[in-house]
């Protein structure tokens, strides 16, 4: 009878041991805000599943999406210039709920602690239940808001069209603290330790104090920065619309080095393995060699570049105004795959464990597996 309940036992300890290392596995491919994590990389570890470029299902949302999906276990949550939040079902695109704002929604939403943050060009920031879509609180700034929250012990921090930096409470919405910048903000903001870092359309780059706003520094880059940064082993990489991309020490904003191109940069870089990606209005994808800014390829599309890539492994996928996403061998630049979905990406896409989630100009949310 004792081995019985011992074998038992040690059944129910080798199937919970399994269901956790399940739930672990998936849960690092949940793309939980624009980027993938708070340091805005773009880079996942390989997919468990083979994605070979076959739509699996499509959803019409009510307007255009220029707004990049957030996902969890179960559920994609995406705006649109319909001015709704959407909450999808991952596995059939069927919507769970739908949250209205007063205003276009063109920022991707942060997932974190069973609630979903998101901004909105009313000038809110929302935080609603990821369930049911009912809300948790609401912060107003002064303007419409592009910006991207990220969200680290429990901070929230954005920028506004207001010339604002904010930083508020997770919990309950409150200000913790407000920054004046040069310019409006469009960028979304890195989170690095206890360091937050963002730009401006004035051309400056900020370092500052998540604990208490403190502006560590800042660095004038002379010229309008939409393009998110990045930060990766004490570097931040960040594109310009004059068509360079900066990598710059975290400690101080000296630059490290600048590559140029010969048209803006609105995408935003990833990272992998020290190789540095990001797409141009030339319709160029580049690598470049992280620690130097050395090229490694360069793949032209058929149009302009806006959208970020999302890598997984040695693949990267990113999406390119002539309507195509593309799967591309990071390691040389060759495309593994092209599939077409007829409207401008202008989204970055989101890994997911049951494939590629990727929105449209045209108000259209795939997913690819």
């Amino acid at each position: 009878m004792k081995e019985l309940i011992h074998r038992n036992s040690l059944l129910k300890i080798f199937f919970l041991l399994t269901l956790a290392t399940i739930i672990t596995s998936g849960c690092r491919q949940n793309w939980l805000m624009f980027r993938y994590d708070p340091k805005r990389t773009g880079s996942i570890e390989k997919s468990e599943h083979l994605i070979v470029g076959e739509i699996a299902w499509k959803t019409e949302l009510g307007g255009k999406i220029f707004s990049s999906p957030s996902t969890d276990l179960n559920t994609i949550y995406v705006g649109s210039t319909d001015n709704n939040l959407y909450a999808l079902d991952l596995k059939t695109g069927e919507p769970r709920f739908i949250f209205q704002t007063g205003g276009d929604i063109l920022s991707s939403p942060s997932i974190a602690n069973g609630a979903v943050v998101f901004t909105s060009m009313d000038g809110n920031v929302y935080s609603v239940n990821c369930t049911s879509g009912e809300v948790n609180w609401v912060f107003r700034a002064r303007r419409g808001v592009v910006s991207s929250p990220a969200i680290s012990s429990g901070k929230v921090v954005f920028g506004s069209y207001d010339n604002y930096i904010y930083c508020i409470s997770e919990k309950d919405g409150g200000l913790i603290w407000s920054i004046q910048a040069k310019g409006g903000i469009w960028a979304s903001p890195a989170i690095y330790r206890e360091k937050t870092v963002i730009s401006d359309t004035a051309g400056v780059i900020y370092c500052i104090d998540l604990r208490d706003g403190e502006v560590l520094w800042m660095k004038d880059l002379m010229m309008s920065l939409n393009s998110s940064p990045l930060i990766y082993e004490e570097k931040i990489y960040i594109g310009s619309m004059d068509g360079r991309i900066f990598c710059l020490s975290i400690e101080d904003g000296s630059i490290i080095w600048e590559y140029s191109v010969n048209k803006a940069i609105d995408s935003s870089p990833a990272i992998v393995e020290n190789l540095l990606l990001f797409g141009s209005w030339n319709g160029v994808i580049y690598a470049l060699q992280s620690e130097d800014g050395k090229l490694l390829w360069s793949l032209k599309t058929g149009r302009a570049v806006d959208a970020t890539p999302a890598i997984s492994g040695n693949t990267a996928y990113i999406g390119s105004n002539d309507g195509s996403l593309y799967a591309i061998d990071t390691r040389n630049g060759e495309v593994q795959w092209k599939i077409t979905l007829g409207s401008e990406l202008s989204a970055s896409c989101s890994i997911t464990p049951l494939g590629i989630i990727s929105a449209t100009t045209d108000g259209k949310v795939y997913l690819i597996r």
